[in-house]
């Protein structure tokens, strides 16, 4: 129980999930618009669409990120769901990713690099713009010390 307190869980904002689905719905609109001219097939269209945003707005609702001292758990899936951990002692480095869009929205691209096999490139997208870089670099250097792993390139 003293240990989940600790865990930090981490998911993509609201915010990343209406700039994701953005194309989508001007493209929409677009065709919602062009329905009312050429009705049959834009609306079958328009229809197509609406199933895209749905799946990708509850999609994105489904994914977690766990960040414990030793791993981070990434969590995910509608119809299957699948969880991939990463020990935190093969974390190499850090990159913060921000477009214009997302520092006005407040949120970032959290990519690691490791040595994981499954994972050479992680990325924990669309979350809360957050010290938790800072956070990740102070696990990996203690779950290193702790499991006595030397970083050798």
């Amino acid at each position: 129980m003293n240990q989940q307190k600790r865990n930090l869980t981490i998911r993509p904002t609201k915010r990343y999930m209406i700039v994701r689905v953005f194309p989508l719905l001007v493209f929409l609109f677009i065709s919602l618009a062009a329905a009312y001219l050429i009705e049959d097939l834009i609306l079958i269209a328009s229809g197509v669409l609406i199933l895209m945003i749905a799946w990708q707005v509850i999609y994105l609702a489904t994914v977690k990120y766990e960040i414990t001292r030793t791993q981070i758990i990434y969590s995910r899936g509608i119809l299957s769901y699948e969880t991939d951990y990463l020990e935190m002692y093969r974390v190499k480095d850090y990159i913060k990713k921000q477009s214009l869009i997302a520092r006005i929205l407040g949120i970032m691209n959290f990519t690691l690099i490791t040595s994981d096999k499954s994972h050479p490139e992680f990325s924990m997208i669309g979350i809360q713009d957050s010290n938790i870089p800072d956070t990740v670099r102070k696990l990996v250097e203690l779950s290193r010390k702790t499991n006595r792993v030397l970083q050798v390139d």
